[in-house]
């Protein structure tokens, strides 16, 4: 059983700190750390599974940790050590919807459900495409450059389906991608993507990676890029709330040899921008804007420090700040989660991570009990009344 360090500070009175090392190769119980593939084996059929999560786990202690009466604890996350080996590009951001269709013709779309107003008029959104979609797909999840990326859309031989006809590049300045119809199998005709209308949309798809988010898509409508053997064009197309096509034109310029960029930056860390390490051993202590500002069970923060390749790290000065109170009174185990901002489990590809957390006690003060206000009210009241009384009866005196 551990009570502290095993001894008393002095000065407060309360058991010493407790560090606790752990990492997750040593877990006890592993959640869903297996990745699913087909068998390529020689005369292989069927499903193999390998292990590859090791960042949503649980870790059983030897000893349970005991509060003594009248503490608690405050748990803090002290340091970390991750390996940047999780992808930016990964299955639920690697695919691009898109369709051909001739010059000046848009995409066949109709109104759909509204999942966020059951039963209430139906919208332009996800599904509403009703043809035969294009899907590119990344060859392999990984970290792309912008230009890596740009080149995998593209160009032949960097993912399935490929989208052939239009010349996508990414300017730095600007940090947007900029795109235009260059016909290599088609000389003439329309791109249009799929990023609001398609079946993949809010599952794999890559909308706020191309410079575009979903709420500008609703707005507009999915972009098109075009070309009729003199004249470059570009817009947004979708249906308006009676089902009527809308198409939102662009003006293209010369200056900008006919592309058209994006309407903001790419965000190729969409996936990942910063890291949350999560336990049940949180408390009411932090909000999360992801749950509507509701209570969280995020530990601590790990901020992306490190290139792909590197090592994430979180410094005891760095990570012993924020300490979170425990309501627990004893424990003999704990689950831990890496996850992104979304709370979506980080895959770190078959490597495992280091974290030592804190556990710093401390003694609980004895509040007296407030007052009654109700009576607080009544004396005061009743004080109010003798003096009161006092005064009239000294002036029937005089």
């Amino acid at each position: 059983m551990s009570t502290g360090g095993g001894t008393t500070i002095a000065e407060t009175k309360t058991p010493a700190s407790i560090l606790i090392f752990i990492n997750s190769v040593n877990a006890t119980q592993y959640f869903n750390e297996y990745k699913e593939i087909p068998n390529t084996n020689v005369g292989g059929t069927g499903i193999k599974a390998y292990r590859s999560n090791l960042s949503n786990f649980e870790f059983v202690l030897d000893e349970p940790v005991i509060v003594p009466n009248h503490h608690s604890i405050l748990l803090s996350m002290m340091s970390a050590e991750i390996p940047y080996s999780f992808y930016n590009f990964n299955d639920r951001n690697n695919t691009i919807q898109w369709v051909y269709t001739a010059f000046n013709v848009a995409p066949t779309y109709v109104l759909v459900p509204d999942p966020d107003n059951p039963g209430g008029p139906n919208i332009w959104g996800a599904g509403s495409f009703t043809g035969a979609a294009n899907n590119f797909k990344l060859e392999n999840n990984g970290n792309y450059t912008a230009q890596q990326l740009a080149d995998s859309i593209d160009t032949p031989g960097y993912g399935q389906n490929p989208i052939l006809d239009l010349n996508i590049e990414f300017d730095e300045i600007t940090q947007k991608f900029k795109i235009r119809y260059d016909g290599t199998t088609n000389p003439t005709g329309r791109i249009t993507l799929l990023l609001g209308s398609g079946n993949l949309v809010g599952t794999s798809d890559m909308t706020e990676e191309l410079g575009y988010t979903k709420n500008f898509i609703f707005d507009y409508g999915d972009p098109y890029f075009e070309f009729d053997g003199a004249t470059y064009e570009s817009g947004y197309t979708k249906l308006d709330p009676a089902g009527n096509p809308v198409d939102t034109q662009m003006t293209l310029q010369a200056i900008n040899d006919f592309f058209t960029f994006g309407p903001h930056v790419a965000d190729l860390n969409n996936q990942v921008r910063n890291l949350f390490l999560r336990t049940n051993l949180s408390s009411r202590s932090v909000m999360d804007s992801y749950v509507g500002g509701g209570f969280s069970n995020i530990l601590g923060r790990v901020p992306i420090n490190a290139q792909p390749g590197g090592v994430i790290t979180i410094l005891p000065q760095d990570g012993n700040v924020h300490k979170l109170l425990v309501r627990k009174k004893a424990f003999t185990s704990l689950t831990l989660r890496l996850t992104n901002h979304r709370n979506e489990t980080i895959d770190l590809n078959g490597l495992n991570f280091d974290v030592a957390l804190k556990l710093d006690f401390i003694e609980n003060s004895k509040l007296d009990e407030p007052e009654n206000i109700r009576k607080l009210v009544d004396v005061k009241e009743k004080e109010v009344d003798e003096k009161t009384k006092k005064k009239n009866n000294n002036g029937k005196k005089n």
